[in-house]
């Protein structure tokens, strides 16, 4: 059989254990009288607030329980009764209101306790049982007007920052970093689609009102180019009188402004494309929007003015050919 661990005391006789190896209890050996006080063993015993409970030690209450039997006052009655049914007022009358003045008007938790006479801890028990989200400090802060004097102080504390150059380069890694995520480009990508269709949307139905096709031809004042001063001179020598020139805004088809129109009764327009302007324009997508108006559109570039003969020839072969869309109404161009 093994040995048997039994337990050693002090010799000093004070009764308390020690480690094996160990004679006296740290200071016991220096005793003058040889022998020191016993040590009182401590008991457990009743809690004197007479809730029944048993304490630890040689402790006379249970922790809080020596403030059971102090008296209180009316208002900390108050407070506490408030507290206790705290659940029932909230949920029943006020937790409406109290969403209200927490979450769309801004208020913060104390305040809204001063207003239901309780503590700022108990409105934010009533939010999170309402799963309402807790508000940081950042939170009241965004979307609030900062004092001149504050912006000044913040301007100069990001000038002094952005001078350190471990700062500068620590922030143009972040953005780098931040930028460079697939993430990132997939959301920038989605949201300008997003602005452009709006923005077509918008702008188309904007050229369709009258209004503000002449309110935009008074703003830009439209003048012709120097191709277009050519082909104009160019047509009143072969075709006098059958084209006119309406790139200035005085001629429309569908929100669309084309350059030369056929002003003696056909429905044709002559457009001028140039290389820099137009060089990713859909090719045949100004001309089904003029046919949709019963228009037949010839398109011309930069390279048909190289040749003249070509480009006469061009020219009169459209104004001579039959007019796949028109339904043989006239049209007056003023």
């Amino acid at each position: 059989m093994g040995k048997l661990n039994r337990r050693k005391f002090c010799e000093c006789g004070c009764g308390i254990a020690i480690k094996s190896g160990n004679r006296f209890v740290r200071g016991h050996n220096r005793s003058k009288l040889g022998k020191c006080k016993p040590r009182p063993k401590s008991l457990p015993q009743l809690c004197q607030c007479d809730c029944g409970r048993m304490t630890t030690s040689n402790h006379k209450y249970i922790w809080g329980h020596n403030r059971k039997n102090i008296p209180q006052s009316k208002e900390t009655k108050i407070k506490i009764g408030i507290a206790n049914q705290a659940k029932f007022i909230f949920s029943i009358k006020d937790t409406a209101a109290i969403i209200d003045m927490y979450v769309n008007k801004r208020m913060k938790s104390y305040a809204i306790a001063e207003i239901y006479d309780c503590s700022s801890a108990l409105i934010l028990k009533c939010l999170r049982n309402n799963s309402i989200q807790i508000k940081k400090l950042g939170d009241y802060i965004r979307g609030c007007k900062l004092q001149d004097s504050h912006i000044d102080k913040l301007s100069k504390a990001q000038i002094n920052n952005w001078a350190k150059p471990e700062y500068r380069e620590s922030q143009i890694l972040l953005l780098t970093i931040g930028q460079n995520r697939p993430e990132t480009k997939a959301k920038r990508a989605e949201s300008k689609a997003k602005s452009i269709e709006k923005q077509s949307k918008s702008m188309k139905k904007r050229w369709q009102d009258p209004k503000y096709q002449k309110k935009f031809e008074k703003g830009c004042r439209f003048k012709p180019t120097k191709p277009e001063l050519f082909l104009n001179d160019c047509f009143n020598e072969w075709l006098p009188k059958e084209y006119k020139y309406t790139g200035n805004g005085s001629f429309w088809i569908n929100g669309k402004n084309p350059d030369f129109v056929n002003c003696n009764g056909q429905k044709k327009c002559i457009e001028f494309n140039g290389d820099y302007w137009h060089k990713d324009d859909v090719p045949g997508q100004r001309e089904a929007i003029f046919a949709e108006f019963e228009y037949d559109t010839l398109i011309l570039t930069d390279i048909d003015l190289l040749d003249m003969d070509l480009l006469k020839e061009k020219v009169m072969d459209f104004h001579n050919r039959e007019n796949p869309y028109s339904k043989h109404e006239v049209i007056e161009v003023n």
